[in-house]
């Protein structure tokens, strides 16, 4: 297999340009969103329904991060596909970058605006290579130095490299970023709203350092992310407030969405799609502890939630778990 990019190459200086996070994938998730359309793509690695969206106009490349794993390789590809970006990918970022070029770094946008700029261009490097006979890449002298991208640079970071020396540095530095075998109980959360979680934490009765916040674009979900930009929301202004109840077995996830300004209704409709769904078959109305809520009743796992204006409340665990205390105690207000 092999990995042409990986959003967490380039996080770091997305922040760093002060862009969002989500930024960092775009170039990648236009680039999936072309092979889609042009059906480079393979059928084992998307659902229908997300081809289908993504033909369409409705879902962005960048709406499947979460399925790819933020990365593009190899294994998510046809045969032409993989021989196309295996000679041109380099050179896309170079006509990205080009395409781009009056906007910031880490700034472009994936929407059907963006996708138009960058699909001519594909598709023209896309028809070059086949009128030249689909040739395979170049190979490269292994010892040449190219200059160390900038989103790889810092200090001790050596202005050139040869690709293999690239290749281990984007791979280590990407490996000291992943946190292996670390148990729920030792991550510190961030704090970024703390009157929700003050809410939280004593409608829960949990203590203060179980339950963090964070603002959506850093809540890492392209689902929640895609749901935020149909609701007209940017992600940076929608934050989520998460925490773990119970022991082992009877724990539940718990997380309240707080949308300022979005009425109840609307969410409850958007935020379909953007909760993991444990089933198949669609939401089913239902109540619980007196409430209206919406349950997907999967094989091992179950999830509800519920809406109220400017806020959701979603619950997950394994099933056999009553729900039906933690209902109560959040309430809908």
């Amino acid at each position: 297999m092999t990995k042409y990019d990986d959003g967490d190459w380039h996080h770091d200086a997305a922040e760093a340009a002060g862009q969002p996070i989500e930024g960092a994938f775009t170039h990648i998730g236009l680039y999936i969103g072309w092979l889609i359309r042009r059906s480079f793509h393979q059928r084992e690695m998307f659902t229908a329904e997300d081809v289908a969206a993504v033909r369409a106009g409705e879902m962005t490349g960048s709406d499947l991060a979460d399925e790819v794993d933020d990365k593009l390789v190899s294994d998510m590809l046809t045969d032409e596909g993989r021989r196309f970006t295996d000679f041109y990918y380099s050179t896309y970022l170079q006509d990205y970058n080009a395409t781009f070029a009056t906007q910031p770094e880490y700034g472009v946008v994936d929407d059907a605006t963006s996708y138009a700029r960058i699909a001519p261009v594909l598709d023209r490097a896309y028809q070059g290579w086949v009128g030249a006979g689909r040739p395979d890449p170049v190979r490269e002298d292994p010892d040449r130095r190219i200059e160390t991208p900038e989103y790889a640079r810092g200090p001790g970071v050596p202005d050139t490299m040869t690709p293999a020396e690239l290749d281990a540095y984007m791979d280590d530095m990407v490996s000291r970023t992943v946190i292996h075998e670390v148990r729920i109980d030792e991550i510190e959360p961030a704090h970024e709203a703390p009157e929700l979680e003050r809410l939280v934490r004593d409608r829960l009765g949990v203590a203060s350092g179980d339950v963090g916040s964070t603002t959506a674009n850093r809540w890492g979900s392209s689902k929640l992310r895609r749901a935020l930009k149909q609701l007209g929301v940017r992600p940076r202004d929608a934050t989520v407030v998460s925490t773990i109840v119970g022991d082992r077995e009877q724990s539940t996830m718990v997380a309240v969405y707080a949308l300022p300004g979005v009425d109840a209704a609307t969410l409850e409709t958007w935020f379909a799609d953007a909760i993991h769904r444990p089933s198949p078959r669609p939401w089913q109305a239902t109540e619980v502890g007196g409430r209206r809520v919406l349950v997907a009743d999967g094989r091992d796992f179950i999830a509800i939630y519920w809406a109220v204006d400017g806020m959701v409340f979603h619950l997950g665990a394994l099933k056999g778990v009553d729900l039906t205390t933690l209902v109560e105690r959040l309430g809908g207000s």
